[in-house]
């Protein structure tokens, strides 16, 4: 909670409820649930950022896209991922 409070740079209060709602809807996965595909992973990702390989498993995993702003996330080509515009962009078209 601290990273993404540090993260969002919002005011406590903000913060609160901002986190009343990720309990609600977000869910932890454990690893083994995606355990299978880290190696797979850490190959798309070892030329940009190791550490955010599990994130790219999971989305293997679970046949999804991800969503993060950071730029090399794009850099991988399995695994689609959009920003926070592109997704505004396909909710209010």
């Amino acid at each position: 909670m601290e990273l993404i409070r540090n993260k969002t740079k919002l005011e406590e209060k903000d913060f609160t409820g901002l986190s009343m709602l990720l309990q609600r809807h977000v869910h932890l996965v454990p690893e083994e649930k995606y355990r299978q595909n880290l190696p797979l992973a850490e190959k798309l990702m070892k030329d940009v950022d190791v550490s955010d390989s599990p994130f790219i498993a999971l989305a293997l995993t679970l046949k999804c896209p991800v969503w993060s702003n950071d730029e090399h996330f794009k850099q991988q080509k399995e695994v689609t991922v959009y920003k926070t515009e592109e997704l505004i962009g396909e909710f209010f078209k």
